[in-house]
């Protein structure tokens, strides 16, 4: 009787392990390996950049997006997607707030946001938000932390783009023990 109590108890520790969801990106989960993933990714219309495993692509109904998948040995940790510089900071917000918008229908009200000017206060001046951002004086950051990860939605101040960062928390949470293990 105490050994199928135990073994219940394995197997319920194993169902629960193995039940946990891992990110997805694009309808795919962030996990396999980099050649399980490079054949999703072509699938989905992206091409692989000449001599890195980046992608590039429409997402969001934004073509000339990079998608970088991150690797750990051959394990899939997190997606980046990079989209296209713009030229104004109100292009560049519109963009901004649309895809917030649509990940807080999916995910609901992210976990933490920071939308500010270091020194930039006038509202309507979309000159001065440029050459603020251009500067990196623009901090405009959305977070999502799920069950399977996290999502961050940013503003990359300089560069005048927006990054949507997917990590998967299942696989760096491997990553972490890992790294861990060297030191």
């Amino acid at each position: 009787m105490k050994t199928i109590k135990i073994l219940i108890l394995f197997l319920s520790m194993a169902l629960s392990a193995y039940s946990q969801e891992h990110l997805h990106f694009m309808g795919h989960p962030i996990d396999g390996t980099q050649s399980e993933f490079n054949k999703k990714i072509e699938l989905m219309g992206f091409n692989r950049k000449v001599r890195t495993l980046n992608y590039e692509g429409t997402f969001f109904g934004k073509p000339k997006t990079y998608v970088a998948p991150q690797f750990d040995g051959d394990n899939l940790w997190a997606v980046y997607v990079l989209f296209k510089p713009q030229k104004s900071w109100d292009k560049l917000y519109a963009d901004y707030k649309e895809l917030k918008e649509q990940l807080i229908k999916k995910y609901g009200q992210p976990s933490k946001s920071v939308e500010y000017f270091d020194d930039c206060t006038d509202a309507d001046d979309n000159k001065k938000k440029t050459k603020s951002c251009k500067k990196g004086n623009a901090h405009f950051s959305t977070t999502f932390f799920l069950e399977s990860g996290t999502i961050d939605l940013s503003i990359s101040s300089k560069q005048l783009n927006i990054s949507l960062c997917y990590i998967d928390k299942i696989n760096s949470s491997k990553r972490r023990k890992t790294i861990a293990d060297d030191l």
